[in-house]
């Protein structure tokens, strides 16, 4: 593995600072370019994972844990996907704002955990979409109902309003400078244009592309996300929160090991 991916070209190197162009490519030809030319680039892992079961609540056992972990996701779309900004939107609204949905009822309304939130891995396969929170083992349950009470009733039945989606477009819109502050974020930003290919334009076309998605593009697009189609997991003391989850009656209790293997009952 090391010598497929770290020891053959192509390699993509991005550095950002106060540096003397030459000293930098003689120093990447000297090293990097000496490196021989893999033909056969593909990292295909496999074919698309399984759809998930929105009856199936998976469960680790982790005896006298204090705390229980929960989280819900699903595959999604790559970074090119044309849905992209009007995602970035809603799932602002829904759980990365501190004020979002998501953080607005478990931490403030109800105090079960110091914060909830949702966020895209985007990855060059395999992309994610994750809402996730830490609670206090008594409260895993009825912290576990109210997450996904909220994530449901944005796929229907509560879906996000006019003014939710445009103060998080503002809010997307008036952050965005801040990724060029140091040379780390603007590493970060490079980055992402070489990982996923984009256009060379990205950062000018961004605040636009920002503004082009409508309230129905991002309501539309939040219902296909959280739709009931998703994976839920809870890591815990399965002594104590066990018996509580299966009276929620949200489905089957599938006790697995951290490796994912079936655990007998």
């Amino acid at each position: 593995f090391h010598d497929d991916m770290l020891l053959q070209r192509p390699i993509t190197v991005v550095v950002v600072g106060d540096l003397d162009e030459k000293t930098l490519f003689d120093t990447l030809d000297a090293t990097i370019g000496k490196l021989p030319t893999k033909k056969d680039v593909s990292m295909n892992r496999g074919g698309k994972p399984a759809p998930n079961s929105a009856k199936t609540i998976y469960l680790v056992d982790k005896p006298a844990a204090t705390q229980s972990v929960i989280r819900v996701g699903r595959p999604w779309a790559d970074r090119k996907d044309p849905r992209y900004f009007a995602a970035m939107i809603g799932n602002h609204a829904l759980g990365e704002d501190f004020l979002s949905r998501l953080n607005n009822n478990l931490r403030e309304e109800h105090g079960y955990t110091y914060g909830a939130m949702s966020r895209f891995d985007f990855r060059a396969q395999g992309s994610v979409w994750l809402a996730a929170t830490n609670v206090f083992t008594g409260v895993t349950a009825p912290a576990l109902k109210e997450m996904l009470a909220e994530i449901d009733g944005v796929a229907k039945g509560k879906p996000l309003t006019d003014k939710e989606i445009e103060t998080s477009r503002q809010a997307i819109a008036k952050s965005w400078p801040e990724k060029f502050e140091s040379p780390a974020g603007i590493a970060g930003e490079l980055d992402e244009l070489a990982l996923f290919d984009l256009p060379a334009n990205t950062f000018e076309s961004y605040l636009d592309l920002l503004q082009a998605p409508s309230t129905d593009d991002v309501r539309e697009v939040m219902e296909q996300i959280c739709e009931p189609r998703r994976a839920v997991l809870v890591v815990g003391d399965r002594a104590k929160i066990e018996p509580a989850i299966k009276k929620l009656d949200l489905g089957t209790i599938k006790v697995i090991t951290m490796d994912g293997d079936p655990v007998e009952k």
